[in-house]
């Protein structure tokens, strides 16, 4: 009885195993296959306001199936807007090589939280728009793909690219009434990963900042004299003031470099902290303004001191574990 049911058990479990096998391998048989591949030739046109860019790439498809025109009903579905050209084909005994130079403009969804050490990945979505992928399935040819290695992107590094195989699942069948109520369409996808050239365009961007913040410091000296010369107050909240108003300017300067941007961007971060600063800075002097006739000479020397030391020191390390953050 026992092995009658070790018996039942062992075929029932290969016969699963082999209609799932057979099930995929008449799917492999009835799906002809196109092997794609890619080599982008050029990036430009990188657009943060509108969210775009520009690529310059060839295309190529290899297929045996003579009714196929890959190249020619292929979508790429994240393109604003495409030219093709150079389109040929030729048959390689029985094989069909085709290709052509597209140039286009994609969207793409640009992150600045972290410039100027932000990092993209820009993909390129390519789909069969005809045949289903029960009648077409691309499959990659990563070992031709690539990229030109002289590839000047104005500000950034190429650091990667990958080409992987995908498919897009929807709920309809879009009017075929031969089609399942569901379809599933064959997609490649190229990302092409860059990251900016930052350490340069980094202190251009706050040298003004940080200048502004080094004035700020340098007020409490000046503070440790409010006893004698109450008068200082007035310098020293105008070095706020003007140390404020310059820092305003310099986030404005950077957000035209940056473009239009809803995300809060380390730059933002960084002069956000140091407007913080000042006002804490102009609290700290009122607090001695008002104190300086309570509190004794030795008393405002010993508070200003350690203000200004944790002051400085506090912020530096701000600064950097916001860079830090960022960068890596």
């Amino acid at each position: 009885m026992r092995s009658c049911f070790k018996n039942s058990f062992l075929f029932w479990a290969l016969l699963f195993f082999a209609t799932n096998i057979l099930a995929d391998t008449q799917l492999t048989l009835e799906s002809d296959q196109v092997k794609v591949g890619n080599y982008v030739v050029s990036i430009h046109d990188l657009n943060f306001g509108v969210n775009t860019f520009g690529a310059d790439f060839w295309i190529w498809a290899d297929y045996s199936n003579p009714r196929l025109q890959p190249l020619k009903t292929m979508e790429f579905v994240n393109a604003k807007s495409i030219s093709s050209s150079l389109l040929s084909s030729q048959l390689r005994e029985s094989v069909t090589w085709s290709q052509q130079k597209i140039q286009g403009t994609f969207r793409h969804s640009w992150d600045m939280t972290n410039f100027p050490f932000d990092r993209h990945v820009l993909s390129i979505v390519m789909e069969e728009s005809i045949d289903d992928i029960s009648n077409l399935r691309y499959l990659m040819d990563t070992k031709n793909s690539g990229y030109l290695n002289d590839i000047i992107v104005d500000g950034f590094l190429i650091t990667n690219m990958e080409i992987k195989n995908d498919q897009r699942n929807y709920n309809t069948n879009f009017g075929d009434p031969n089609a399942p109520p569901k379809t599933i369409y064959s997609r490649l996808i190229i990302n092409l990963e860059i990251q900016r050239i930052s350490k340069i365009l980094f202190i251009k961007l706050h040298t003004a900042l940080y200048s502004a913040f080094l004035v700020t410091a340098f007020c409490f000296p000046l503070l440790a004299q409010i006893p004698k010369i109450p008068q200082i107050v007035g310098s020293v909240l105008s070095a706020i003031v003007g140390s404020l108003f310059a820092s305003i300017i310099n986030l404005r300067t950077a957000d035209s470099v940056i473009g239009g941007s809803e995300s809060l961007t380390l730059v933002d971060r960084l002069h956000f902290i140091t407007f913080l600063y000042f006002i804490i800075l102009a609290i700290i002097t009122i607090t001695i303004l008002i104190n300086r006739e309570r509190w004794n000479s030795k008393k405002i020397s010993n508070v200003t001191r350690w203000a200004g030391k944790i002051y400085i020191v506090s912020y530096v390390a701000a600064n950097l574990f916001l860079v830090w953050l960022a960068a890596f």
